[in-house]
Parts: C-alpha cells; structure tokens; sequence
C-alpha cells in the first residue's frame, strides 16, 4: 500500500503544471468572435443544441417552469447515465473475486493476472471507440459498446450456469469488462464540451460520486447476494447498465440519426 502511494506521487505533481488556460477554446467561444467580427458562424453538433428542433426552447431558457434549461440538458443527461452506470457496476465489482474463488475455484495469481489483461484490453478498445466515434458519433459508440459489454456478461452468466470451462467464462468476464469501462472517455469529452469552462471542476466531482455509488450500490449488491446469490446480482446489473444507456439514447435519437462529432 505504502508503494502504490509514493508511485501515485508524480502524477498528483503533475497536475500542478496543468493549465486550462491551455485548453483549446469552445466552438461556441470560436462562433461568438466570428459573428463579433461579421465573419460566418458554424454550427457545432456538439453543444447544447442537441436534441432540439424548430419547437424547442432557445439555448439557456426553459421549455416549462420544472424543467432544466435547454443549455443543461445535455451534461444533466449524460452525467445521469455515468452515475447510473457506476450505481450498476458498484452492485458487482465487489463480488467478482468472490465469484471467480468460491464458483470457479481461481486462485488469487489467476485473479490478478485477469484484471491486468482487462485494462490492457480496455485501451485497445479505447483506441478503437475514438475511432469509430469520430465517424458514427460518440453518443452512438457509448451505447454500442456498453450494449455489447452488457450481451457478454450474459454470455459469461449463461457460460457459468451450463458448466461451461473456466476459461471460456473468464474470457467473456475480460472483454464484458473491457467493452464497459473503453468509453469513458467519449462521455466524459461530451460532458466538457457542454459546460462553461468555469463549471468543468463541478461536473467533474460528479467522479467522486461515481465512486462512492460503487460502495453504496455494493451494499445494495450484498443484499442480492445473499437473497438469491450471486448470479442472480450479475443479472441485475445487466440490466441497470441497460437502463443507464437510455439518457444517452435519448440525446443521439432527438438528434434525428445526426452523429456528434468530436472536438
């Protein structure tokens, strides 16, 4: 433990010669100097626009007295999708090693050397959801993939309950992880890219949320376990991290099938 804090260290120090001021600026930003200078304005898909059409209320106001304004809806949607996701994952992660000890029988090496190869996998497909966002859209990747991650962790239910080898049901465990967790970096870049520069850090500390909600859901996930075991929490995992794409397919489908290109 001692070790993994000095480690941890240098890149806390990093952070100290880190700038915003660096940060490129918004297309918004970009648009507001081209219209001051009677030079053409461009439309970004990207920002607060998103799901509107000729009936919408204009960016910053509201439809109705209850409802965020339209500048809002984008962050308020993704940020619930991430936390709803992380309220899902928190209600299995915990019970993963118990699974893979008690059910399967692995030792603590094999368990280990799992969760190496689920994060070297995991940035292999990072590069490939920043690819494919830049093409179809980020919206559109994140729901694809976490679709898919979702399917493989029935795969990896289904393999258990039919005795299927460890082997196959601790593949299916590796990539359901790695489809999951390769997108985080598409929601996060499409929460910055709809708020004030000067709101990034409180949008941000939505991540400390994310990881408490991880220990509470586990709480929650303990309580399945042991009503109707194990196999019967992974299920419904499954189906919050379903659920936690619905926000996300709300935005891209108000769009009309538009893709969201990245900044």
């Amino acid at each position: 433990m001692l070790v993994g804090q000095l480690v941890s260290l240098p890149g806390c120090l990093v952070l100290w010669i880190v700038r915003d001021d660096y940060a490129p600026p918004r297309e918004e930003e970009v648009a507001e100097e081209e219209e001051a200078g009677d030079g053409p304005v461009r439309e970004d898909p990207d920002e607060e626009n998103v799901g509107r059409s000729d009936g919408d209320a204009p960016p910053g106001r509201k439809c109705c007295r209850w409802a965020p304004s339209a500048g809002r809806t984008v962050p308020i949607l993704v940020a619930s999708a991430d936390v709803l996701a992380g309220l899902a994952a928190g209600m299995s992660v915990r019970y993963f090693p118990i699974f893979f000890l008690e059910n399967l029988g692995l030792g603590p090496i094999v368990v280990q050397l799992l969760y190496i190869l689920s994060p070297l996998l995991q940035i292999v497909l990072s590069r490939v959801a920043h690819a494919r966002g830049r093409r179809v859209g980020r919206l559109r990747t994140t729901v694809g993939f976490k679709w898919a991650g979702v399917a493989f962790m029935g795969a990896t239910i289904i393999a258990y309950v039919r005795g299927a080898p460890v082997w196959v049901v601790c593949v299916l465990y590796v990539a359901r992880t790695s489809l999951m967790n390769c997108t985080q970096a598409l929601t996060k870049s499409v929460l910055m890219d709809n708020v004030p520069r000067n709101e990034r850090a409180k949008w941000s500390a939505l991540e400390s949320v994310n990881m408490f909600s991880w220990s509470g859901s586990a709480f929650v996930g303990g309580y399945l376990v042991d009503w109707e075991g194990i196999v019967f929490n992974f299920c419904c995992t499954a189906a919050l991290q379903v659920v936690a794409t619905m926000p996300l397919v709300y935005l891209y489908s108000r769009r009309g099938g538009e893709k969201l290109e990245e900044t």
